[in-house]
C-alpha cells in the first residue's frame, strides 16, 4: 500500500496543470515587479485607478479582505433599521454568511420566467414592510438589468447593493455595474475577473445612506507578509489546476480520505485586507484587463454560438463582462458525465456554483433558482484557452445532444 501510495504521488508530483473554470491573468514575475514598485501610496494609487475604471471618485472605494466581507460592511454601515434583506435564492453561500454576520435576515427572491431573467414587478410585489436592502447580482460577467425596480426603492428608502463579484466592467444601458446602485462590491477572490489572492473593494455611491466613518478592523499586510501568501497562493492553485484531470478518480479520493495529498485551498486571516504588493498587481491588471475582457468575449460567444444548448441569457440593453459561461444539462446523467469527461482532459468545467440555494425565507417557492443551481454547468472562457480547447468543449457539448 505505502508502495502504491508513493507511486501515486510521484506521478502526480510531475502532472500537467490543467485549465481552471477562471484563472488569473498575470504570473510569478508580475507579482515580483509589483513588489519593487510597491510604495506606502499603493493602496491608494490603486483605489483611485480602481474608482476610475469603473466611474466613481476614489474616495468612494474602500479597500477590504474580501468582497462578502465588503458586503458586511456595508450591511452594518447602512443607516436604516430595517432587518430583511432581499436577496437572490441562486447566490453563494458567503452572501449569506454576510447577511446573517450583520444581524440581519434574508428574503429570497426568484429568477422569472426562466434563469437569469428577473420580472422586477414580481419582486416589488414581494417587498414588505420589513425589507431595507434589495441585493442585486450580476451573474458570470452578464449583468443584470435592474433598473425597473430604483424608482420604487428609491422611494422607499431601500438601499441597493449590486454584487459585482463576478462582473467587472460590464455595463447596463451604457452604465458601468456597480455605479447604479446605492453601493457595490467587488472581489479580487482567485475565479473573479481580476485576481490578486484575496481581497475586494466596497463602493458607497450614495454616501448619505452609510456611515463610512465605521471602523472595519481590518489590516493592512506587511510586505514581507504579503509576498508569503502570494507565495502560498500561487502554490495553491498550481496545486488545485494539477489535480483536475484526477480529482474524482477513485485513487484521488482515498488519499484524500487517508490525508495523504495535501489539500489545494488558501485562506488568508479574516482581518488581511490588501497590501501594497497587490495594490501595485491590480493597477497592472487594471491595464491589462480591457484586451482580456475582449478574449474572454469572444471565447463566450463562440460557445454560445456553437453549443446546442441553451446558455446564459443576456439582456439585449446589457454589455456583459464575462468571466465563465453557463450551459443547461437537464439530464443529471449527461451532466455528470460530460463534466467527468471534460476533467479527464484537464479542462474543470462542472456545476460548481452553486450547486445549491442559500438559506432564507421563501427559499422552497424559487423553482428557477433551483433549476440553476442543478442543471447548469460551469465552462471556462479565460484568456489562457487554445483553439484546440476551445473545439474540444464545443465538441464535447455537440456529443451529448
Amino acid at each position: 500500500m505505502s508502495e502504491l501510495i508513493r507511486l501515486c504521488i510521484q506521478r502526480w508530483n510531475t502532472m500537467q496543470i490543467g485549465l481552471d473554470t477562471v484563472e488569473e491573468f498575470w504570473n510569478w514575475d508580475q507579482v515580483e515587479q509589483s513588489r519593487a514598485r510597491a510604495r506606502v501610496t499603493s493602496r491608494e494609487a490603486f483605489q483611485d485607478e480602481f474608482g476610475y475604471f469603473i466611474g466613481v471618485g476614489a474616495e468612494r472605494v474602500y479597500s477590504m479582505p474580501s468582497g462578502h466581507q465588503g458586503l458586511e460592511w456595508l450591511l452594518r454601515a447602512r443607516l436604516d433599521s430595517r432587518r430583511h434583506v432581499m436577496v437572490p435564492a441562486f447566490n453563494c453561500s458567503v452572501v449569506q454568511d454576510a447577511v446573517t454576520a450583520a444581524g440581519l435576515q434574508s428574503q429570497l427572491y426568484d429568477f422569472s420566467p426562466q434563469p437569469g431573467i428577473f420580472e422586477w414587478e414580481r419582486v416589488i410585489e414581494e417587498m414588505t414592510p420589513n425589507v431595507g436592502v434589495l441585493i442585486v447580482t450580476h451573474y458570470f460577467g452578464v449583468p443584470v438589468d435592474f433598473r425597473p425596480v430604483l424608482d420604487h426603492c428609491a422611494a422607499r428608502g431601500i438601499i441597493v447593493i449590486e454584487d459585482c463579484a463576478h462582473t467587472l466592467g460590464g455595463a447596463v444601458g451604457g452604465q458601468q455595474v456597480g455605479t447604479l446602485g446605492d453601493a457595490t462590491i467587488f472581489s479580487f477572490n482567485y475565479d473573479k475577473p481580476i485576481s490578486l489572492g484575496w481581497g475586494g473593494v466596497a463602493v458607497m455611491n450614495n454616501m448619505s445612506a452609510f456611515d463610512a466613518t465605521l471602523a472595519s478592523g481590518y489590516r493592512v499586510p506587511e510586505t514581507g507578509e504579503e509576498m508569503a501568501l502570494l507565495r502560498q497562493f500561487a502554490s495553491a492553485m498550481a496545486e488545485r489546476r494539477r489535480m483536475i484531470p484526477y480529482q474524482n478518480l477513485l485513487p484521488t479520493r482515498l488519499l484524500h480520505r487517508l490525508r495523504v495529498l495535501k489539500s489545494h485551498s488558501f485562506r488568508t486571516s479574516r482581518n488581511i485586507s490588501i497590501g501594497a504588493v497587490q495594490a501595485e498587481l491590480g493597477r497592472w491588471c487594471l491595464a491589462q484587463y480591457p484586451e482580456v475582457l475582449q478574449v474572454r468575449k469572444r471565447n463566450a460567444e463562440t460557445l454560445a454560438a456553437y453549443v446546442p444548448l441553451q446558455t446564459w441569457p443576456v439582456d439585449e440593453a446589457v454589455e456583459p463582462a464575462w468571466v465563465k459561461q453557463k450551459v443547461h444539462i437537464p439530464d443529471e446523467h449527461r451532466r455528470q458525465s460530460l463534466s467527468s469527461g471534460f476533467q479527464r482532459k484537464g479542462i474543470r468545467a462542472g456545476n460548481f456554483n452553486w450547486p445549491s440555494l442559500i438559506d432564507g425565507q421563501g427559499r422552497e417557492g424559487c423553482h428557477q433558482a433551483l433549476d440553476a443551481a442543478t442543471n447548469w454547468i460551469d465552462v471556462p472562457v479565460h484568456q489562457n484557452l487554445t483553439d484546440s480547447t476551445m473545439a474540444q468543449l464545443i465538441d464535447g457539448f455537440k456529443e451529448t445532444v
